[in-house]
Protein backbone atom coordinates (compact mmCIF):
# COMPACT_ATOMS: atom_id res chain seq x y z
CA UNK A 1 0.00 0.00 0.00
CA UNK A 2 1.40 3.86 -0.56
CA UNK A 3 0.56 6.17 1.36
CA UNK A 4 1.99 9.64 0.43
CA UNK A 5 1.38 12.93 3.14
CA UNK A 6 3.01 16.19 3.47
CA UNK A 7 6.45 16.08 4.58
CA UNK A 8 6.99 16.76 8.58
CA UNK A 9 2.97 17.50 9.78
CA UNK A 10 -0.52 16.30 9.22
CA UNK A 11 -2.35 17.45 6.31
CA UNK A 12 -4.36 19.52 7.79
CA UNK A 13 -2.21 21.18 10.53
CA UNK A 14 0.57 24.25 9.73
CA UNK A 15 0.59 26.84 7.04
CA UNK A 16 -1.73 26.66 4.17
CA UNK A 17 0.68 25.45 1.81
CA UNK A 18 1.16 22.08 3.48
CA UNK A 19 -2.61 21.88 4.34
CA UNK A 20 -2.91 22.11 0.21
CA UNK A 21 -0.54 19.56 -0.42
CA UNK A 22 -2.73 16.59 -1.47
CA UNK A 23 -1.60 12.98 -0.14
CA UNK A 24 -1.69 10.35 -2.56
CA UNK A 25 -2.64 6.84 -1.12
CA UNK A 26 -3.08 3.45 -3.06
CA UNK A 27 -3.66 -0.24 -2.54
CA UNK A 28 -2.24 -0.98 -6.03
CA UNK A 29 -5.61 -1.20 -7.43
CA UNK A 30 -7.42 2.17 -6.28
CA UNK A 31 -5.54 5.13 -5.90
CA UNK A 32 -6.89 8.34 -4.02
CA UNK A 33 -5.57 11.66 -5.05
CA UNK A 34 -5.47 14.85 -5.98
CA UNK A 35 -8.01 16.06 -8.63
CA UNK A 36 -6.63 16.46 -12.22
CA UNK A 37 -7.63 18.24 -15.33
CA UNK A 38 -8.26 15.02 -16.95
CA UNK A 39 -11.37 14.11 -14.22
CA UNK A 40 -13.56 16.41 -15.61
CA UNK A 41 -15.18 14.32 -17.67
CA UNK A 42 -15.25 11.62 -15.32
CA UNK A 43 -16.65 14.11 -12.78
CA UNK A 44 -19.83 15.32 -14.93
CA UNK A 45 -20.33 11.45 -15.51
CA UNK A 46 -20.71 10.99 -12.07
CA UNK A 47 -22.58 13.76 -11.31
CA UNK A 48 -25.05 13.30 -13.56
CA UNK A 49 -25.95 9.85 -12.84
CA UNK A 50 -29.41 9.18 -11.05
CA UNK A 51 -28.29 7.35 -7.96
CA UNK A 52 -25.76 10.22 -7.37
CA UNK A 53 -28.33 12.83 -7.62
CA UNK A 54 -30.95 10.71 -5.72
CA UNK A 55 -29.48 10.91 -2.39
CA UNK A 56 -27.07 14.03 -2.71
CA UNK A 57 -27.65 18.04 -3.77
CA UNK A 58 -25.70 18.05 -6.79
CA UNK A 59 -26.89 20.50 -8.90
CA UNK A 60 -28.91 19.35 -11.69
CA UNK A 61 -27.63 19.44 -15.01
CA UNK A 62 -24.08 19.10 -14.02
CA UNK A 63 -22.03 20.73 -16.57
CA UNK A 64 -17.88 20.78 -17.68
CA UNK A 65 -18.05 24.18 -16.78
CA UNK A 66 -18.81 23.29 -13.47
CA UNK A 67 -16.44 20.14 -12.80
CA UNK A 68 -13.81 22.31 -13.81
CA UNK A 69 -14.61 24.76 -11.29
CA UNK A 70 -14.59 22.54 -9.02
CA UNK A 71 -11.49 20.87 -9.53
CA UNK A 72 -9.04 24.19 -9.90
CA UNK A 73 -10.57 26.59 -7.52
CA UNK A 74 -13.46 24.97 -5.08
CA UNK A 75 -11.69 21.32 -3.75
CA UNK A 76 -7.80 23.48 -3.76
CA UNK A 77 -10.00 26.42 -1.53
CA UNK A 78 -11.11 23.68 0.63
CA UNK A 79 -7.60 21.95 1.26
CA UNK A 80 -5.88 25.84 1.84
CA UNK A 81 -8.57 26.50 4.41
CA UNK A 82 -9.09 22.90 6.25
CA UNK A 83 -12.26 22.90 6.19
CA UNK A 84 -12.76 19.52 3.73
CA UNK A 85 -10.05 17.08 2.31
CA UNK A 86 -11.12 16.13 -1.18
CA UNK A 87 -9.75 13.46 -3.44
CA UNK A 88 -10.49 11.95 -6.78
CA UNK A 89 -10.57 7.76 -6.84
CA UNK A 90 -9.15 6.13 -9.67
CA UNK A 91 -8.59 2.96 -10.69
CA UNK A 92 -5.32 2.20 -11.42
CA UNK A 93 -1.97 -0.22 -11.23
CA UNK A 94 0.97 0.19 -9.15
CA UNK A 95 3.58 2.21 -11.42
CA UNK A 96 0.35 4.41 -11.87
CA UNK A 97 -0.17 5.03 -8.51
CA UNK A 98 3.67 5.21 -7.81
CA UNK A 99 3.98 8.23 -10.91
CA UNK A 100 0.74 9.50 -9.77
CA UNK A 101 -0.25 9.28 -13.46
CA UNK A 102 -3.88 9.75 -14.67
CA UNK A 103 -6.33 6.93 -14.72
CA UNK A 104 -9.88 6.03 -14.98
CA UNK A 105 -11.63 8.37 -12.63
CA UNK A 106 -14.24 6.08 -10.13
CA UNK A 107 -15.63 9.15 -8.22
CA UNK A 108 -14.67 11.11 -4.81
CA UNK A 109 -14.35 10.82 -1.10
CA UNK A 110 -13.91 13.44 1.56
CA UNK A 111 -13.06 13.77 4.88
CA UNK A 112 -15.08 17.29 5.97
CA UNK A 113 -17.02 18.11 9.60
CA UNK A 114 -13.41 18.62 11.29
CA UNK A 115 -14.39 18.79 14.88
CA UNK A 116 -11.32 18.13 17.73
CA UNK A 117 -10.65 14.25 17.64
CA UNK A 118 -13.26 13.27 14.54
CA UNK A 119 -14.41 13.86 11.34
CA UNK A 120 -17.10 12.63 8.48
CA UNK A 121 -16.69 10.50 5.32
CA UNK A 122 -18.34 11.33 2.23
CA UNK A 123 -18.32 10.17 -0.94
CA UNK A 124 -19.84 9.61 -4.12
CA UNK A 125 -19.30 6.97 -7.09
CA UNK A 126 -20.65 6.80 -10.56
CA UNK A 127 -22.02 3.45 -12.36
CA UNK A 128 -18.75 2.33 -13.56
CA UNK A 129 -17.86 1.47 -9.67
CA UNK A 130 -20.45 -0.09 -8.37
CA UNK A 131 -20.09 -3.92 -8.18
CA UNK A 132 -16.04 -3.79 -8.50
CA UNK A 133 -15.02 -2.92 -4.65
CA UNK A 134 -13.72 0.87 -5.56
CA UNK A 135 -15.38 2.64 -2.84
CA UNK A 136 -14.97 -0.21 -0.03
CA UNK A 137 -11.18 -0.25 -0.91
CA UNK A 138 -11.18 3.95 -1.32
CA UNK A 139 -12.87 3.93 2.26
CA UNK A 140 -10.36 1.47 3.88
CA UNK A 141 -7.28 4.02 2.12
CA UNK A 142 -9.10 6.91 3.94
CA UNK A 143 -9.77 5.47 7.05
CA UNK A 144 -6.37 4.21 7.33
CA UNK A 145 -5.12 8.01 6.38
CA UNK A 146 -7.79 9.22 9.28
CA UNK A 147 -6.81 7.33 11.96
CA UNK A 148 -2.77 6.62 11.31
CA UNK A 149 -2.10 9.99 9.75
CA UNK A 150 -4.35 12.37 11.18
CA UNK A 151 -4.57 11.05 14.71
CA UNK A 152 -8.59 11.01 14.87
CA UNK A 153 -10.66 9.03 17.62
CA UNK A 154 -13.39 9.06 15.08
CA UNK A 155 -15.35 9.04 11.67
CA UNK A 156 -19.13 9.37 10.95
CA UNK A 157 -20.67 8.24 8.26
CA UNK A 158 -24.10 9.96 7.60
CA UNK A 159 -27.12 8.48 4.96
CA UNK A 160 -30.04 9.99 4.14
CA UNK A 161 -32.56 7.39 5.38
CA UNK A 162 -33.10 4.97 2.74
CA UNK A 163 -29.78 5.05 1.42
CA UNK A 164 -28.86 1.36 1.97
CA UNK A 165 -26.28 0.81 -0.58
CA UNK A 166 -24.30 3.78 1.42
CA UNK A 167 -25.66 1.98 4.78
CA UNK A 168 -24.07 -1.25 3.62
CA UNK A 169 -20.46 0.25 2.77
CA UNK A 170 -20.81 1.50 5.96
CA UNK A 171 -21.49 -1.64 7.46
CA UNK A 172 -18.67 -3.81 5.44
CA UNK A 173 -16.12 -1.16 6.89
CA UNK A 174 -16.77 -1.94 10.48
CA UNK A 175 -19.47 1.27 11.46
CA UNK A 176 -21.64 0.95 13.91
CA UNK A 177 -25.47 2.49 13.35
CA UNK A 178 -26.01 4.95 16.15
CA UNK A 179 -29.32 5.92 15.39
CA UNK A 180 -31.65 7.89 13.06
CA UNK A 181 -32.03 11.67 13.42
CA UNK A 182 -35.69 13.19 11.66
CA UNK A 183 -35.30 15.42 9.51
CA UNK A 184 -31.33 15.95 9.86
CA UNK A 185 -30.71 16.98 6.25
CA UNK A 186 -32.22 19.43 4.06
CA UNK A 187 -32.26 17.31 0.82
CA UNK A 188 -33.82 18.95 -2.54
CA UNK A 189 -36.09 21.13 -0.90
CA UNK A 190 -37.21 19.23 1.82
CA UNK A 191 -36.15 17.87 5.01
CA UNK A 192 -35.15 14.04 5.67
CA UNK A 193 -34.29 11.80 8.05
CA UNK A 194 -30.21 10.46 8.07
CA UNK A 195 -28.72 7.48 9.51
CA UNK A 196 -25.81 8.27 11.86
CA UNK A 197 -22.72 5.43 11.65
CA UNK A 198 -19.74 6.15 13.71
CA UNK A 199 -16.26 4.16 13.57
CA UNK A 200 -13.33 4.41 16.83
CA UNK A 201 -10.30 4.36 15.81
CA UNK A 202 -9.37 0.60 17.70
CA UNK A 203 -12.39 -1.16 16.17
CA UNK A 204 -12.41 -3.60 13.86
CA UNK A 205 -13.23 -2.45 10.41
CA UNK A 206 -15.38 -5.66 9.58
CA UNK A 207 -19.13 -5.74 10.32
CA UNK A 208 -20.45 -6.47 13.70
CA UNK A 209 -23.19 -7.34 13.28
CA UNK A 210 -25.38 -9.22 10.91
CA UNK A 211 -26.68 -7.25 7.29
CA UNK A 212 -30.56 -5.97 8.04
CA UNK A 213 -31.02 -4.69 4.85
Amino acid sequence: MTIRVPDDDHARAGSAHQRSVVPLLSDGLVTVRAFQESDAAGLVAVCRDEEVRRWTNVPDDYTLDMARRHIHQVVPGWWRDGTKQVWAVVATTETAAESGSPSKYLGSINLHAFAFGRAEIGLAFGAEARGTGAAERAVRLILDYAFDHLNLEYVAWRAITGNWGSRKLAWKCGFAFDGELRGAAEHRGELRNVWCLSLQRDEPRSPREPWVG
